[in-house]
């Protein structure tokens, strides 16, 4: 799957998870971005794609801790 595939499918879940940790809006927006970057970046990484899911919202856990 490609990047601009996966950001289709996920941003609006990935942008409610933050906006559900992050109480501002610009912050939220920054993180979201720092997400799918980290996304591009390490998506060669991810062996098996039926984990995709889980891997994109341990980014997002870890990217708002």
């Amino acid at each position: 799957m490609n990047l601009q595939s996966i950001y289709d499918i996920y941003y609006d879940r990935v942008i409610r998870y933050i906006r559900s940790k992050v109480n501002d809006s610009h912050l939220t927006e920054d993180i979201c971005q720092d997400v799918f970057l980290k996304i591009q970046s390490n998506l060669n990484t991810l062996k098996d794609e039926t984990k995709l899911e889980a891997w994109i919202f341990k980014i997002a856990r870890f990217t708002v801790i």
